[in-house]
């Protein structure tokens, strides 16, 4: 948390994930009839784990009890209502958005960078449009004032499943309803081991977007036109970078784009050991470890 932003600690955002998940519950339960009740909530939530992690534990729960067959729609109608909760969990709390004042002397270390890659969906210091962001830009809506719970729902079900759009309708007399889609931001639940043979990535689940497809068949209901994407082609071509508050248990497809630069610094957190040995196993010997204190100072 080196910006000093105490609305964006892995506590709080676990917090608002829990209550986004409550409030939309009865979206979950229309796509898959699976609810999440407060009991449920709390039993699946952890304040300690970070919000890809508690995404991917609302999509084993929703696997293991929804009474409907598991196809590549329901998945993909799964991934979009995830990213709905978590948008708002990350960016809103029950005043609107999350107040993000922040140390700007930690931030002196930017300077020294030609170019500046991120994987959060917005940088609130990046006032200069600097940031090439690698999953997507979200831009937030203007929704003041804040009067009711804000609920995000998925605009491409809405124009193509009715009963979805009525319920979201029947919704709007109690919450501020937000609509969103796949193609504002990135997102992917933290639901599988890295090593499964099935394992989807980022680059997997953008991949599901692109139609018309010869080898993924949809529902009527769930197809909307749209270009496959190449994740992180923006990083093609360099030859050196640094690595800030990234995971190496994170996305393969990212950690394999490293791994193809070959050189470059990784900032790891207290200069964690097992977090060190988990980079060595997937990067060149061209990499260095680091503290993270070492670029943005102490926490």
């Amino acid at each position: 948390m080196f910006l000093g932003i105490s609305a964006l600690s892995i506590e709080n955002i676990a917090k608002r994930f829990e209550k986004s998940l409550y409030h939309s519950s009865c979206l979950y339960e229309m796509l898959f009839n699976v609810s999440f009740s407060e009991d449920v909530c709390k039993k699946l939530i952890s304040y300690s784990e970070n919000i890809e992690m508690l995404a991917g534990k609302v999509y084993k729960y929703v696997i293991k009890n929804m009474h409907c067959p598991f196809n590549e729609a329901v998945y993909q109608r799964l991934i979009d209502e995830i990213t709905g909760t978590a948008i708002n969990a990350i960016f809103f709390d029950r005043d609107g958005y999350i107040d993000v004042s922040y140390l700007h002397t930690n931030l002196s270390a930017l300077n020294t960078y030609q170019n500046i890659y991120s994987l959060n969906y917005m940088e609130f210091w990046d006032l200069d449009n600097r940031c090439c962001f690698l999953h997507k830009k979200y831009h937030l809506p203007d929704i003041i004032p804040y009067t009711k719970p804000i609920i995000f729902y998925n605009r491409y079900r809405y124009a193509g499943l009715k009963k979805y759009r009525d319920l979201v309708e029947s919704m709007r007399a109690t919450y501020q309803m937000i609509e969103y889609g796949y193609d504002l931001l990135i997102f992917a639940p933290d639901c599988m081991d890295r090593n499964d043979e099935d394992y989807l990535d980022k680059n997997d689940v953008v991949s599901l977007t692109g139609y018309p497809s010869e080898t993924f068949i949809m529902d009527e209901d769930d197809i909307y036109p749209s270009d496959p994407q190449n994740l992180y082609e923006e990083l093609d071509n360099i030859s050196k970078i640094d690595v800030f508050g990234v995971s190496p248990y994170g996305d393969k497809s990212l950690i394999e784009k490293l791994a193809a630069i070959g050189q470059g610094t990784i900032f790891v957190y207290q200069c964690d050991p097992l977090q060190i040995a988990e980079w060595k196993k997937y990067l060149p010997d061209g990499f260095k470890f680091r503290d993270s204190t070492e670029l943005f100072g102490s926490k």
